[in-house]
């Protein structure tokens, strides 16, 4: 992996790991490792969350096709090594969170995947990726479900930061055009 070419991405576009003539993995062990390693550095940045997400699912009887793009990952990263978080020390303490999910995006169960980030200012301070535990019906259902959790996490956040004697108004971006209302203050 030292002289591995760069990958500008961690993951290719619209790619769900489908491939059924890729064959099984003999000692899935290398990528059970390597997907835990990978999970360990999403804690880093929210631009692994996404892609380590759609990996794990395949723990339990890896392919070829997933080791692949677990090892783009490692191109990635090494490509990103000099990238980093960074808190401004002029913060405006405004407490923002963004979210967005996909419709039944996942090819094997339908389900939709939510994600969201809030940022602090301007700095990113939580993120995260799932699938959603049900099957949504519509778009409107799945991004509702990605605002309950984005909600839950702002006011965590909120209360955590008043502890800390800091007050800080959070809002609610929806990263969306099918819904009415894009901000919304908690």
């Amino acid at each position: 992996m030292i002289d591995c070419k760069l990958a500008p991405t961690p993951m290719e576009c619209q790619r769900h790991f489908i491939d059924t003539s890729s064959p099984f993995l003999a000692d899935p062990t290398q990528y059970r490792r390597h997907i835990g390693r990978l999970m360990y550095l999403t804690v880093t940045g929210p631009d692994l969350c996404f892609t380590v997400n759609c990996l794990s699912q395949f723990m339990h009887d890896p392919k070829q096709e997933h080791l692949d793009a677990a090892l783009r990952v490692v191109c990635y990263l090494k490509g990103t090594s000099s990238s980093s978080i960074f808190m401004a020390a002029q913060n405006d303490f405004i407490l923002r969170g963004f979210c967005d999910s996909d419709l039944a995006n996942c090819p094997l169960t339908q389900r939709s995947t939510t994600g969201y980030i809030t940022m602090l200012g301007n700095s990113p301070i939580s993120w995260k990726t799932k699938k959603q535990h049900t099957v949504s019906c519509s778009f409107t259902e799945a991004e509702y479900r990605a605002m309950a959790g984005t909600t839950s996490e702002l006011l965590w956040l909120k209360r955590l930061l008043a502890e800390l004697t800091i007050s800080v108004m959070p809002y609610l971006y929806i990263v969306t055009v099918r819904l009415p209302y894009t901000s919304q203050q908690i």
